[in-house]
């Protein structure tokens, strides 16, 4: 008489094949379910940490401006009762403010000593490529105890197209037929950040003051002592 065994092994790798199965799944809709949560998270930190690293170059830039450029760029007009009535810009000392600045970013924004210096790390990477900032994943978390800890997520941060610039005036009243001027260039630059899972286009935008002061003058009643006024954006491409 013939015995007849089930073989065991058929049956085992079935289990191992579902036990596989379930545990793949299951990473996938944790990792899923991190992502959503985390991935804002990340683009706050990167997109904090850039602004401040920007703000620290522009700081550096505007001190050289002061000294190096010739901020003469504005030509303002006023009626018979000294009250402005217009301001007329030398675009071609505006243009070469506009493109100094962006010779200035290319040069520097790249540079890893100034990435260091600036936001005090060690863990971020400065190339040609562009800026790799990596965070613990304890940051995520919110927790001042985990902020340390933790595998380190890339985010990386792209200067993309062109140096968007334009010059904005601003005149204020300021006490008996005087006026306050401020004369700042407000800039543009736009930004790829990529993230493990995540492809976002970002825009900064910063202002450096060019130069402030005080004027003879008035503010014609109409405007309500407030009077603005911006030149028309200047657009240099930008390869750091």
């Amino acid at each position: 008489m013939k015995m007849f065994y089930r073989n065991p092994s058929k049956k085992l790798k079935w289990q191992i094949g579902g036990t596989i199965f379930a545990v793949v799944g299951i990473t996938i809709i944790l990792f899923i379910l991190f992502s959503s949560k985390a991935t804002p998270k990340l683009v706050y930190l990167a997109k904090t940490n850039i602004n401040k690293y920007v703000d620290h170059l522009a700081s550096d830039y505007q001190k050289i401006i002061v000294e190096t450029e010739d901020l003469n760029i504005l030509t303002i007009k006023e009626n018979a009762s000294q009250e402005i009535t217009s301001m007329n810009y030398d675009m071609n000392k505006v243009y070469k403010i506009a493109e100094n600045l962006t010779i200035y970013l290319e040069e520097n924004i790249s540079s890893q000593a100034k990435l260091n210096e600036y936001l005090q790390t060690n863990n971020s990477v400065a190339s040609s490529k562009g800026l790799v900032l990596t965070f613990p994943l304890g940051q995520i978390s919110e927790s001042i105890f985990l902020s340390n800890l933790g595998p380190k997520i890339p985010v990386l941060v792209r200067f993309i197209d062109s140096v968007r610039t334009n010059v904005k005036t601003t005149v204020t009243d300021y006490g008996i037929n005087n006026a306050l001027l401020n004369i700042s260039l407000e800039v543009k630059l736009s930004y790829e950040m990529i993230t493990p899972i995540t492809e976002q286009n970002q825009t900064l935008e910063y202002s450096i003051l060019l130069d402030s002061q005080v004027i003879q003058g008035a503010v014609p009643n109409i405007y309500g002592g407030y009077l603005e006024d911006k030149s028309a954006f200047l657009e240099l491409p930008f390869n750091p």
